[in-house]
């Protein structure tokens, strides 16, 4: 995920695509963090229903997330997001 949290699209008047990628700040850091966060607390809830593999992956996912702020800058941690795994993503659709 990482750098696409930064990554802007911008059309010109002439209707190309300028691509930014913009400095990001801690909030904007803890604010992702915070969203991923809640995308998957029900599935901590659910935890017992997960198989092993979710299991440790969605534990893994959640560290890491705890983990973000440890980079020296909001770049960085930005650009270290994890990915939410595909079957996350197809439980909360």
């Amino acid at each position: 995920m990482g750098i696409e949290i930064r990554t802007y699209g911008h059309t010109e008047a002439d209707g190309s695509v300028t691509t930014r990628v913009l400095d990001a700040t801690w909030m904007m850091v803890r604010g992702h963090r915070q969203s991923l966060f809640e995308m998957t607390d029900t599935l901590m809830i659910q935890f017992d229903r997960l198989t092993d593999a979710q299991q440790g992956e969605l534990k893994t996912f959640r560290q890491t997330l705890r983990d973000i702020t440890n980079h020296d800058t909001p770049n960085e941690a930005c650009d270290a997001m994890p990915d939410l795994p595909q079957w996350v993503i197809d439980k909360i659709q």
